[in-house]
């Protein structure tokens, strides 16, 4: 199914909505390992949750290729993340 909308409003957190028909295979493609990686490390999160909270709390959590990184900012862990799995 393909969604076409273009919005003309501003949303209330004031960024524009805009929604595109993309037939792209590439960037198709692209999305759909996109979904795939999430749906992995949400799994992943899922079943490491009682380990990792304890460490998390008051801190962030990154988790790329099954791997979590916890830090003091959504940057840093964002960061050590993108150290690890550089093509993430």
């Amino acid at each position: 199914m393909t969604i076409r909308h273009i919005s003309t409003t501003e949303a209330p957190w004031g960024v524009p909505v805009v929604m595109e028909e993309v037939t792209d295979p590439e960037i198709i493609a692209k999305s759909i390992a996109l979904r795939k990686a999430f749906r992995k490390n949400v799994d992943w999160f899922d079943a490491h949750r009682d380990e990792l909270i304890p460490q998390a709390l008051e801190r962030f959590l990154a988790i790329c290729e099954e791997e979590p990184f916890i830090a003091s900012t959504p940057e840093e862990a964002r960061k050590l993340a993108l150290a690890a799995h550089p093509h993430a």
